[in-house]
C-alpha cells in the first residue's frame, strides 16, 4: 500500500497532491480495488476511524460508517470542508474514482467508466472498510453524480441491490440528479465519441476564459458567489481531466430499448426504491442539477411537495440544526415548531430544565432505521458549488449532523458523544488545572455583556470575595458587572450571596452542558436579559454597569446565547456576533457543532425573514421617507433588517443613500436601548430658529444618527461645525432670512451619548469628536444591511 509523499519543492494549486487537504493527506493512501470485473490498481482512499472509537459503545452495532462520493469531475477533496467536522461525529470514508483526483486513469477500458461499474467500485471499498464482523451500517452521502452512484447502491429495486443495499442505513443527497439522460441528451453525448481530446480541450480553455469571473466557474459556484468559493471552483476545473470526464459522461448512457432506458443513471424506478431515511438537499441557484430535481424525487416516493415548501419556512426551523419540515402525509404546519415558547414565566430561568434533552445515557439503536424523507433548498446564493461554499458549507454540514443524529443513529450526534466521553469530573486535577489557566473575565462584548469562567469558592482569585472588588460595578469599577447569569447546570461551587453582599445580583438559568441551546432556551435567556438590561436604565445603577454570563469555562454555551443575543435582540450579523465574542472571549466558541447550529438558525432563518420583511416595506411605505427628519409626526419603524446576515465585502456608510441609513441607524440605537435620552427631549427647541419642538418623539434618535454619520465622513468634528450643519434660516419677517446655528447644548448632549455607548471618542491632539473603530465597525454593518434590504427589494 503506497502512501502519500507529504512535501512538495513547489506548490502548484493545480496539482491536485500539492493542493490536497491536509486533513486527506494525512489519512489517505493508494489501494487497489477489483470491481464489476475490471482491476482499478490505484484508487486514493481516504479512511479516517473516529478518533474516541474504542471509548464509544459498540453495541448493538458501531458507529455507522459515513461513505462520501463525488460526482462527475469532482474529487474527494470537494468533501473537505464538511469532513472537518464529521470526522469527529463517525468514521468516515471517500475515495476518488478512476482518473479524478489523485487516482490514477486506469484501467484504460471504456466499460470501466460505466455507472454500474463506478457504483461497483464504490461498494468494493466499503466493504474493505466496514466492519462486517460486527454489523457496522453505512451512510451514503453524494454529490452530484454521486447521488445517482448512491442511489445504485441503496436502492431496493436497483441492478445492484444485492452488493451493500441491506447495509445502507441513511442516504444524504446533495444536488442530485434526478433523471437518467433523455434519448435527445444520449445522441448528444454520442458524438463525444468521436472528438479528439485536444478538441475538447479547446472548448474547455475558451470556457475558462476570465478566471475565475469565467462562464465555467460561474456556472458551478453562481454569479453570487464569493470570491474564495470562484477560487475553489476554478481549481476544481481545471484539476478535472478531459478524457476522465468524457469516459464518465459516456459511462453514464443508458441503452434505450423501445423507447425504455435500460442502464446508466438511475431513474424514477430506481430512485422510487429507496427505503433507507434520505435527505434531499439542493441549492436556488444550481444551474447544474436545478431544485425541481429534488421535487421529482420526493413525488417519487409518494410525497408532494409543492416548490415553495421544499424551502426551509420560518417557523419550521427548530432547536436543533437542520429539523426542517418532514416531507409526509401530515399537513407542514404540524410538524414545524415555533420559535417562540408559549409561556416564559420564570424570571431567571430556574424552572427552565429541559426535560426532553439527551442524557449520556446509550440510546437505543434500531436494527433498520424507520423510512423517511426530507428535503430542503437553500437559498441563494446557494449553487451546484454549496458542497464546500463558504456561504453555505456550515449550514449544510448542520443539516447533515442533525439529519444522522436524529433518523439514523442517535449516537451520532456529537453533542450526545461529548457528553458519553465526559467521564472526568469537572474538578479533576486535570480539568483544575485547565479551568485555572483561562482568563477569568473577558474584555466587555457589544457593550453588554462579559463571558467569563466560573466562580470558585476555595480559589485565591476567582472567588466571590475578590470577584465584587474586582469587577463590581457598584465598587465604581468603569463597566464593571451588575449581574451575573450562571447558565450551568449544576448548583454552583461558589456561594452566590457573596455575589449579592457585594452589589452584584445573581441569577439561574440552567442548561446542559455539550449540547447546542434549543430555541426556546435561547428565547427565554434574551427574554431574562431584556428584563435584567431594562432594571440596569434605572437612576440609581451604576453607569455603564454589565451583565456577566458564564458556563464553566465560558466558551461554548456562553458564546452560543451571547451570540444569539446579538443577532436576535441586537441586529448583528452573525459573522460579526462571532468575530465579536472572538475577539472579546479568545479563541470564541470551540465546539464547531455549536457554531454549526448557528448558522442552520440565523443563516437559513434570516433569508425568509429579509423576504417576508421586504413585503412589508412595499405594503407599508416608511414614514420617515415621506416627512423630513426633524419634524416627522409619526415614530420610528421597527429595524427593516434585524436578521441579516449575508456578506458583501467591502461595503461602507458612503455606500448608502443617507436618509436611508440614517433612518435604519435610528432605529438601530432606539431598539438597541443603549444610548441615553435626556428627560428634556419632549420640550426643548433645537435652535433659535424653531418656533416649536421636533414633532417626531423619536427625534434624539435620529439626530445621533445624523451625527454619528456626519462624523464618521468628516473624521474629526467640532460642536461648532455640528451647529452651523444642523442649523436652519430664521424668518425675520419682511426682512431677508439668514442662516442660524443649531443648538450647541443640543449637539453636544447628542456627541456626549454617542462618547458613552463607544462610538464617538475625543481627539486629543486634533480636537473635536471622531469616530471609534467600534462605532466604524456598527455604522458600517448597518450600511450593509441597508443596502442589502434595498436590494433584496429591487431583485423582486
Amino acid at each position: 500500500m503506497k502512501q502519500f509523499d507529504q512535501s512538495a519543492d513547489l506548490y502548484d494549486p493545480l496539482d491536485p497532491s500539492a493542493a490536497d487537504p491536509g486533513l486527506l493527506k494525512k489519512h489517505s493512501s493508494q489501494k487497489s480495488y477489483t470491481a464489476a470485473g475490471f482491476v482499478y490498481p490505484s484508487i486514493r482512499t481516504f479512511y479516517h476511524p473516529h478518533p474516541q472509537a474504542d471509548k464509544l459503545p459498540t453495541k448493538p452495532t458501531p458507529l455507522p460508517l459515513l461513505v462520501f462520493v463525488h460526482g462527475l469531475g469532482g474529487s474527494a477533496a470537494q468533501f473537505a470542508p464538511l469532513l472537518t467536522g464529521l470526522v469527529n461525529a463517525a468514521p468516515c470514508l471517500a475515495i476518488d474514482l478512476p482518473g479524478c483526483g489523485l487516482s490514477d486513469f486506469l484501467p484504460e477500458k471504456r466499460e470501466a467508466y460505466k455507472s454500474e461499474a463506478l457504483a461497483s467500485l464504490i461498494a468494493e471499498a466499503i466493504t474493505q472498510h466496514r466492519d462486517a464482523g460486527n454489523g457496522q451500517k453505512v451512510v451514503l452521502i453524494g454529490h452530484s453524480m454521486g447521488c445517482s452512484f448512491s442511489t445504485l447502491l441503496a436502492s431496493s429495486t436497483s441492478p445492484l441491490s444485492h452488493l451493500i443495499s441491506e447495509h445502507i442505513a441513511g442516504f444524504i443527497a446533495i444536488c442530485p440528479r434526478a433523471e437518467t439522460l433523455s434519448a435527445s441528451q444520449v445522441s448528444r453525448l454520442q458524438h463525444m465519441r468521436y472528438m479528439p481530446i485536444p478538441l475538447f480541450e479547446v472548448f474547455r480553455w475558451w470556457d475558462r476564459r476570465g478566471g475565475a469571473e469565467s462562464a465555467s466557474v460561474s456556472r458551478y459556484a453562481g454569479k453570487e458567489a464569493d470570491s474564495e468559493t470562484k477560487r475553489l471552483q476554478l481549481r476544481f476545473n481545471e484539476q478535472s481531466k478531459s478524457e476522465v470526464f468524457m469516459a464518465m459522461a459516456l459511462g453514464s448512457m443508458p441503452k434505450y430499448t423501445d423507447n425504455k432506458a435500460i442502464g446508466g443513471l438511475p431513474g424514477e424506478d430506481i430512485w422510487s426504491g429507496l427505503r433507507v431515511p434520505t435527505f434531499c438537499i439542493g441549492g436556488e441557484q444550481d444551474h447544474v442539477t436545478p431544485p425541481e430535481n429534488v421535487e421529482l424525487i420526493a413525488k417519487w416516493l409518494g410525497r408532494q411537495v409543492p416548490r415553495d415548501q421544499t424551502k426551509p419556512k420560518l417557523d419550521a426551523l427548530p432547536s436543533s440544526a437542520g429539523e426542517i419540515p418532514v416531507i409526509d402525509n401530515t399537513p407542514i404546519e404540524e410538524n414545524g415548531k415555533s420559535f417562540v415558547p408559549e409561556s416564559t414565566t420564570t424570571k431567571s430561568g430556574q424552572d427552565l430544565v429541559s426535560e426532553t434533552r439527551q442524557d449520556s445515557a446509550t440510546p437505543d439503536v434500531p436494527k433498520k432505521p424507520k423510512f423517511v424523507l426530507k428535503t430542503t433548498v437553500l437559498p441563494k446564493p446557494a449553487s451546484h458549488a454549496l458542497l464546500y461554499a463558504t456561504s453555505t458549507v456550515r449550514i449544510l454540514s448542520g443539516l447533515i449532523q442533525s439529519f444522522v443524529a436524529n433518523h439514523i443513529d442517535h449516537r451520532l450526534s456529537l453533542g450526545w458523544q461529548l457528553q458519553h466521553l465526559s467521564t472526568e469530573g469537572k474538578w479533576d486535577v486535570k480539568n483544575l488545572q485547565k479551568w485555572q489557566a483561562i482568563k477569568p473575565v473577558s474584555e466587555p462584548i457589544a457593550g453588554i455583556f462579559r463571558a467569563q469562567k466560573t466562580l470558585r469558592e476555595i480559589d485565591e482569585e476567582h472567588t466571590p470575595a475578590v470577584y465584587v472588588k474586582r469587577w463590581g460595578a457598584r465598587n465604581g469599577v468603569k463597566q464593571g458587572v451588575r449581574m451575573v447569569v450562571d447558565i450551568s447546570h449544576e448548583s454552583p461551587v461558589y456561594d452566590p450571596k457573596g455575589l449579592e453582599e457585594g452589589g452584584i445580583e445573581y441569577h439561574k438559568f440552567p442548561t446542559v452542558s455539550k449540547l447546542p441551546p434549543t430555541v426556546e432556551e435561547v428565547a427565554a435567556f434574551i427574554a431574562l436579559i431584556d428584563t435584567l438590561r431594562e432594571q440596569l436604565t434605572k437612576p440609581e445603577e451604576p453607569e455603564g454597569a454589565l451583565i456577566a454570563v458564564h458556563c464553566h469555562y465560558g466558551f461554548n454555551r456562553t458564546g452560543f446565547f451571547l451570540v444569539s443575543y446579538m443577532v436576535e435582540r441586537l441586529g448583528w450579523r452573525l459573522q460579526d456576533a462571532l468575530e465579536e465574542f472572538a475577539e472579546k472571549r479568545a479563541p470564541g466558541i470551540r465546539h464547531e457543532h455549536f457554531v454549526n447550529e448557528l448558522f442552520v438558525r440565523y443563516m437559513l432563518r434570516a433569508h425568509e425573514s429579509r423576504k417576508i420583511l421586504s413585503g412589508l416595506r412595499r405594503q407599508f411605505p416608511s414614514p420617515l421617507t415621506e416627512t423630513t427628519f426633524s419634524h416627522a409626526h409619526k415614530t420610528l419603524p421597527p429595524s427593516t433588517t434585524p436578521f441579516t446576515t449575508a456578506k458583501m465585502p467591502g461595503v461602507s456608510v458612503r455606500d448608502v443613500p443617507a436618509d436611508k441609513f440614517i433612518q435604519n441607524y435610528a432605529s438601530f440605537l432606539k431598539r438597541q436601548g443603549r444610548i441615553a435620552v435626556p428627560g428634556w427631549v419632549d420640550t426643548v427647541k433645537t435652535g433659535t430658529a424653531k418656533e416649536l419642538p421636533p414633532q417626531n418623539v423619536d427625534w434624539f434618535y435620529v439626530r445621533a444618527a445624523a451625527v454619528a454619520r456626519h462624523i464618521y465622513m468628516r473624521k474629526n468634528v467640532g460642536i461648532g461645525r455640528l451647529r452651523k450643519v444642523h442649523g436652519s434660516p430664521k424668518n425675520r419677517g419682511s426682512r431677508p432670512s439668514r442662516h442660524v446655528d443649531a443648538s450647541g447644548s443640543v449637539d453636544r448632549k447628542v456627541c456626549q451619548s454617542l462618547e458613552k455607548i463607544g462610538v464617538l471618542e475625543l481627539d486629543e491632539e486634533k480636537g473635536g469628536r471622531r469616530i471609534t473603530q467600534s462605532g466604524q465597525r456598527d455604522l458600517d454593518r448597518i450600511a450593509m444591511s441597508t443596502l442589502e434590504a434595498e436590494q433584496e427589494e429591487d431583485d423582486e
